[in-house]
């Protein structure tokens, strides 16, 4: 492998990696000064934003595990990205 792969490599890794943890955590900032904007009481904006943390919780750490134990990570990247895209 070149040093010019490897390094192009790199680029699209972090790129990619910027793109998949952008989209993840960008609307979290913004979603409960919206929902108090659209009259959203305090509970309701508490139960949206912790059904989002445990969401993270349940499905992160099993499909973490379950691509480590598989050694197939691209699948999981991939079907991360594209669920990510379409809840975004």
């Amino acid at each position: 492998m070149t040093l010019l792969h490897t390094a192009r490599n790199r680029f699209l890794f972090l790129v990619l990696s910027f793109i998949f943890w952008f989209s993840n955590f960008i609307y979290i900032p913004i979603l409960s000064p919206y929902l108090e904007m659209i009259g959203g009481d305090y509970t309701f904006i508490g139960m949206v934003l912790g059904s989002y943390g445990l969401m993270q919780f349940i499905f992160r750490l099993p499909f973490g595990i379950l691509s480590d134990l598989i050694k197939a990570r691209k699948p999981f990247i991939i079907f991360g990205m594209a669920v990510s895209t379409l809840s975004s």
